[in-house]
């Protein structure tokens, strides 16, 4: 981490608070694929108060004007989707599902009038060419960072997943805009490349030809909001590990809660010698009710979400390459093939 003279800093997406200014800036990581960096800065957010910690993700989209792959257009998309996540829908968030504050942004469109689209959900998306946000920094609440716990254990896990199931059911039947319309990054309409790979694996190319079935059916359950890319390293940690906050929500839009949970059990989690079952029913479901009795689905019906996402999540992995918990998500899934493989 090196100290650097400040970025330049976002105006204000509050009006009635003054312009950032810093002296000095620290650079905390790159980000995925060389889009830019977070750097932490000190700065007061009310006219004439203190200095207080501040994260700020700074992105730079120009090197890619001439990149029109589908990967470089979703990238560009996703931080639009995240910077509309943070100003409008994450205020409305209560206290127990802790995420960052927005004290301000800063926009550079590519082009009048220009849009991304054509990325696989059928949105229309800012086209930006440089994009800064000001988010309150979360280490000291949350000092511990998610890589370090991996893989959780269960208690860590059920830390994550009570926030997870508080997420959800906060936007449960969201029909807002602005995000995402299809959140995550691995459905089918994303991955073609993938697919047609996992279509030759010989082993897990059913996977692959069920995908069409797997996609349908996780569209007309997206109920809720997703995070779409819960996984350790988007986790922050209280200093007891017994709650947490999320960052990094380029992905969030509207999906099948089970794509979260998904993910974050593949990838994440020390899960051998349990069942997928048990973590949705004796973990997840409980949350989920607790923070929307009214939720109105069965755990019955979450945990055959689960075994659909994560036969979903197999069709992705077999396409671009297996990683986390790798053998018992093969045992999952080769659990599941007698009734799904109709």
């Amino acid at each position: 981490m090196n100290s650097d003279p400040p970025p330049a800093l976002p105006t204000s997406a509050n009006p009635s608070l003054p312009p950032l200014a810093t002296s000095r800036s620290t650079e905390l990581a790159a980000l995925w694929a060389g889009y830019g960096a977070l750097h932490r800065v000190s700065a007061p957010v009310v006219r004439g108060g203190p200095l207080v910690p501040l994260v700020l993700k700074q992105i730079d989209l120009s090197g890619g004007a001439d990149d029109t792959s589908l990967s470089h257009r979703r990238k560009v998309a996703s931080y639009a989707v995240e910077t509309t996540f943070y100003l409008h829908y994450a205020p409305s968030l209560p206290a127990s599902v802790p995420v960052a504050q927005a004290y301000a942004s800063r926009t550079a469109v590519a082009k009048t009038g220009s849009v991304i689209e054509g990325v696989g959900d059928g949105g229309r998306y800012p086209a930006y060419s440089s994009l800064t946000l000001a988010l309150a920094d979360l280490s000291p609440s949350f000092p511990v960072d998610g890589d370090s716990q991996s893989p959780l254990n269960r208690a860590a896990a059920g830390v994550v997943l009570t926030w997870l199931a508080r997420f959800h059911a906060h936007f449960w039947g969201f029909t807002g805009s602005g995000v995402w319309r299809r959140g995550g990054y691995w459905y089918l309409a994303t991955r073609p490349a993938e697919h047609a790979r996992a279509l030759r694996s010989p082993v897990h190319a059913w996977l692959a030809a069920k995908a069409d079935k797997w996609d349908k059916y996780l569209e007309e359950t997206s109920v809720a909001l997703v995070h779409g890319d819960a996984k350790c390293a988007n986790v922050l940690f209280s200093s007891s590990v017994s709650e947490c906050a999320f960052v990094d929500f380029q992905y969030v839009g509207r999906g099948n809660p089970m794509s979260d949970v998904a993910k974050l059990l593949a990838t994440s989690v020390e899960v051998e010698g349990t069942q997928l079952e048990g973590w949705v029913r004796d973990v997840y479901y409980p949350a989920l009710v607790a923070a929307k009795p009214d939720v109105g689905v069965t755990a019955d019906m979450v945990c055959e979400w689960a075994e659909v996402a994560m036969l979903d999540w197999a069709r992705f992995a077999a396409g671009w390459g297996w990683w986390g918990n790798v053998k018992w998500v093969h045992a999952v899934v080769a659990g599941l093939r007698a009734k799904w493989d109709t």
